[in-house]
């Protein structure tokens, strides 16, 4: 009777056991998702960034004219502002009010020409953030698609 006891218990941890086993979901279906909704996520990403460098190289070229327009006019006026200076020197006071108004002009000029290089700059390196977030996504699809599906 004892044998007998110790064999049904064998018997239904060995039952219990293999019931259990054939409840849980194959591996492989979950792994090859889980690795399948990876990939779309990091190929969504790798889109959204490509854009985005896109954008930015496309702007580069209209930031960099605009900051040499802009350097240029700068330049223009402080000579301006410099010849009117020079005239406000020996003249009356209505030389120094011109000369007044025109270094305002120069200083508003290098400061338009600042913030245009300051914004060139900024472009430069969102490019270069964009290219590193670009190839390390790259490398994380590419781990992805190289990993053996379970």
């Amino acid at each position: 009777m004892n044998k007998i006891i110790r064999i049904l218990a064998i018997i239904s941890y060995a039952l219990y056991g293999h019931a259990s086993a054939s409840l849980k979901s194959s591996p492989l279906k979950s792994d090859s998702a889980g690795v399948s909704r990876k990939l779309n996520d990091l190929n969504a990403k790798l889109s959204d960034l490509k854009n985005q460098l896109n954008g930015y190289q496309n702007q580069l070229p209209a930031d960099s004219a605009k900051y040499q327009n802009l350097l240029s006019k700068s330049l223009d006026e402080q000579k301006k502002s410099k010849d009117y200076a020079k005239d406000a020197v020996g003249g009356d006071v209505s030389d120094a009010n011109k000369a007044v108004k025109q270094a305002k002009k120069a200083a508003n000029a290098t400061d338009d020409a600042n913030d245009a290089n300051k914004q060139f700059d900024k472009d430069k390196k969102k490019i270069k953030n964009l290219t590193k977030d670009i190839n390390k996504t790259q490398t994380n699809i590419d781990q992805l698609n190289a990993q053996p599906i379970r």
